[in-house]
């Protein structure tokens, strides 16, 4: 199960924030990553503190526009793309969203969010 992942003591999170075509402007240079995380992500790492070392990273990577369709949800800020459209990405499987580190990075593939 591609979900299930070894222990180790130390766990890197990384949050990438990423931009579609930026050359078109719009572009968001920086994200409130620390609130963002304070109040989503610290319970839990809190709660799994007395197992693992967490550290957490942030990015802001940049890429072409997307070739496949991109959904918006009534009410909801942004928008998603399905996972299953994902593959339509030349080489996805070769991105690499996290730095490198000997450290296990998790990472998800399953929902790209951006703001218009």
């Amino acid at each position: 199960d591609s979900r299930v992942v070894k222990y180790s003591p130390h766990i890197k999170l990384v949050f990438s924030l990423l931009n579609q075509d930026s050359a078109a402007g719009g572009a968001v240079l920086s994200w409130n990553a620390h609130e963002l995380l304070s109040r989503h992500i610290r319970p839990l790492l809190s709660s799994l503190a007395p197992l693992h070392n967490f550290t957490v990273e942030t990015q802001v990577q940049y890429f072409a526009p997307l070739a496949v369709p991109v959904h918006r949800e009534q009410g909801r800020e942004g928008a998603h793309v399905e996972e299953h459209d994902l593959r339509a990405f030349v080489n996805n499987a070769a991105w690499n969203l996290g730095p490198s580190s000997p450290s296990p990075s998790l990472s998800s593939k399953t929902r790209m969010e951006y703001d218009d």
